[in-house]
């Protein structure tokens, strides 16, 4: 466990660094490395502006490690809400012009995911009193009767920000 501005959670991160993160980062970071050598070329191509491409790719893998090892649900929200916004900055690198109506619809559908979410961690927090993962775990969320609705509400969240992966079914443009 990783203990962030020297302080114990709640008035600080925790982030876990174990074998299965430590796995799954490394696929994480693999993963941008090839995307960033595919994409090199229409990364390079945006002139003055690839620095600002290349940093939005950056920032989706970063988020996407930082889902991996946040403890905290609230963090988990934050690192999804870059993701959506980093996700929607590749979408408009695209030279197509349909891109930008893509990309707009994405982050509205994506706000709404979000929304949903949020609720869900405030239903959560009223129920335990945490956001810590382990905590939540611990309270038995599911067990209290405004646990049950935040369960609900951020499953029906992550699935629909999952659009449903890998099929992609409704994912728009």
């Amino acid at each position: 466990d990783i203990l962030t501005a020297g302080s114990a959670p709640p008035f600080a991160i925790n982030l876990r660094m174990g074998l299965v993160e430590s796995a799954l980062t490394l696929l994480i970071n693999l993963a941008g490395l090839f995307a960033a050598m595919h994409m090199g070329d229409a990364l390079l191509a945006q002139g003055k502006g690839s620095r600002r491409a290349l940093a939005v790719l950056l920032v989706a893998v970063m988020a996407l490690n930082g889902i991996v090892l946040t403890r905290d649900v609230f963090n988990l929200f934050v690192f999804f809400e870059l993701i959506v916004i980093a996700t929607g900055g590749l979408v408009l690198l695209s030279d197509d012009a349909r891109a930008t109506a893509a990309g707009f619809k994405y982050l509205i559908v994506s706000q709404f995911v979000s929304i949903l979410l949020l609720v869900g961690i405030v239903f959560a927090y009223h129920a335990t009193g945490t956001l810590n993962l382990d905590g939540l775990a611990d309270a038995a969320l599911v067990a209290q009767p405004a646990g049950m609705l935040a369960f609900f509400l951020m499953f029906v969240a992550v699935v629909a920000e999952l659009k449903p992966f890998p099929a992609n079914g409704w994912a728009l443009d």
